[in-house]
């Protein structure tokens, strides 16, 4: 993919993307977006998963006094606040912990910061055409006030309204799936959007997109199942998948990153990197920080 010089602002936009629901998304967003603040970063994450936001139960935000004024970026996208009253309605200090119960420590100085989604309005104005720009005008306003070193987004899974207005300002889209056919086929399908996209202008700011297999079963796991046949199956489609992958998006079908399965995930969506080092999230944060 051609690389672009991002045009925004100096500050590095990632969206974490998936084409379906249930890759383990808005949970690697929260993480690598507070792996960063770890590393010295000041960070916001935006929940751009505007039906069915979840990043505020991660962050566990809802029982505050904020929260239930039910205020989020939609409100600004759909002209009812300006940008000023998002920030002092919508966005969460997830470091020093004046708008939440508790905060995260950043050893090294960094900070992190959440806009929040309104789970009141699930959709913005389609024929309001100012939308791109006002996405723009958001982060690069935030970008200075904050003097954000990156910005998250989680964004919606398949292609709806929200998730081009965060692509337009995207500089990396994270693509997660997970090794089935379904979230296969819908990882080739997006992969090939985004190269004609990019051939033809629609995305001037992207430089790259990277895939990340989610939620992977442990291969020694599965070689120990009394039920070989199945586990020799399930490696074999993974393999298979990898080389479909390659053959269908070239350089780009390239794997980034897999994350295990986490089992501690599976009862509770937390954020593992603020009490634990250089778990998968880490790595990623720390690879994606090398290539800036």
């Amino acid at each position: 993919m051609m690389v672009r010089k991002p045009s925004i602002t100096n500050t590095q936009i990632f969206t974490c993307y998936s084409y379906k629901g249930g890759s383990g998304r808005t949970v690697a967003a929260a993480n690598i977006a507070t792996a960063l603040a770890k590393q010295g970063k000041g960070v916001l994450i935006i929940d751009m998963d505007i039906e069915a936001p979840g990043l505020q139960n991660v962050f566990e935000v809802t029982e505050t006094d904020k929260y239930r004024k039910k205020r989020g970026i939609q409100d600004y996208l759909k002209l009812h606040i300006s940008l000023e009253e998002l920030n002092d309605l919508a966005v969460f200090d997830l470091t020093n912990g004046f708008d939440t119960p508790s905060a995260f420590s950043f050893p090294h100085g960094g900070s992190l910061r959440f806009l929040a989604a309104s789970t009141r309005t699930t959709n913005v104005l389609s024929e309001l055409s100012e939308l791109p720009e006002r996405m723009e005008v958001l982060v690069d306003y935030f970008a200075e006030r904050y003097n954000l070193d990156y910005i998250i987004i989680d964004a919606a899974s398949g292609i709806r309204e929200a998730f081009t207005l965060a692509l337009n300002v995207t500089n990396v889209l994270l693509v997660f799936f997970r090794w089935t056919r379904q979230h296969l086929e819908g990882t080739i399908k997006i992969g090939t959007l985004l190269e004609v996209m990019n051939e033809m202008g629609g995305t001037p700011n992207l430089q790259s997109f990277k895939l990340i297999a989610s939620i992977v079963p442990n291969e020694e796991e599965l070689r120990v199942l009394k039920n070989k046949e199945l586990a020799n199956a399930l490696l074999q489609i993974k393999k298979e998948s990898k080389v479909l992958l390659e053959e269908e998006l070239d350089e780009a079908g390239e794997l980034f990153y897999e994350i295990p399965e986490v089992l501690e995930l599976k009862w509770r969506e937390r954020i593992l990197v603020a009490s634990k080092g250089n778990t998968p999230y880490d790595v990623i944060a720390k690879s994606l920080m090398e290539e800036q």
